[in-house]
């Protein structure tokens, strides 16, 4: 069988009416085998909780949460230890008042520009902390609360009337998460911006129609001329 040259040529002519359909194919095909786009993860949610900002104040929490809640089972063991309990538990409640006073001073100062919440500042609710500051203090306050109310129930446990209980003194204990909580959020806490209300302006009726009520300070002066 022979080939005739003019319709090699016309065949060579052909083929790329046909290329583009097989290219755009192709990009298709390599497009749906990519799949979708990687999204960069946020810096504050994988970030190592030191390398984040305040990391000293969620390292004193922890390290206080952990000190009441160990010193409060030896001494739910060890009678001798609960009035030192006690001593450490309200040692960590100066700290925690101290802090709540700091933080409270620091927020009213930057409540001048941003919208600052109780539960923003001392529970950490919404943006105002990164996730694992959050989790980490909203813990540490959480153990703090469940343990204090048990080492509470174990010291009132086969106490007789005249006794006194040295580790109820560990309910005044959340008091230390609170106050932390607030220095990291009053140091560090992220807020929306302050949300300023216009002043109502105070109106009276007069014939069916209201009117506001703002007289001219010139006006009553004059009349009180003319009464003279």
């Amino acid at each position: 069988m022979t080939l005739d040259p003019d319709d090699a040529m016309t065949s060579a002519d052909e083929a790329p009416a046909d290329r583009p359909e097989a290219v755009a194919d192709h990009e298709t095909s390599a497009a749906a085998g990519a799949g979708p786009s990687v999204e960069t993860p946020d810096p504050a949610v994988t970030e190592p909780l030191r390398d984040l900002p305040g990391a000293r104040v969620v390292r004193a929490d922890l390290v206080g949460t952990a000190l009441f809640c160990v010193s409060g089972v030896l001494a739910s063991v060890v009678h001798a230890l609960r009035w030192p309990f006690a001593v450490l538990s309200i040692a960590l409640f100066v700290i925690g008042i101290a802090g709540f006073a700091w933080s409270f001073l620091v927020a009213a100062g930057r409540s001048r520009e941003h919208e600052i919440g109780v539960a923003n500042l001392y529970l950490l609710t919404g943006p105002t902390a990164p996730p694992p500051v959050k989790r980490a203090m909203n813990l540490s306050l959480t153990a703090q609360t469940v343990a204090c109310i048990a080492f509470g129930a174990i010291g009132f446990s086969g106490m007789t009337a005249s006794e006194v209980n040295p580790m109820a003194c560990g309910i005044l204990v959340p008091t230390l998460g609170f106050g932390l909580n607030g220095v990291w959020a009053a140091r560090h806490g992220t807020f929306g911006p302050r949300i300023v209300t216009a002043a109502p302006t105070s109106r009276r009726r007069t014939a069916g129609h209201e009117t506001p009520q703002t007289t001219p300070q010139g006006s009553e002066m004059e009349q009180n001329d003319r009464h003279d």
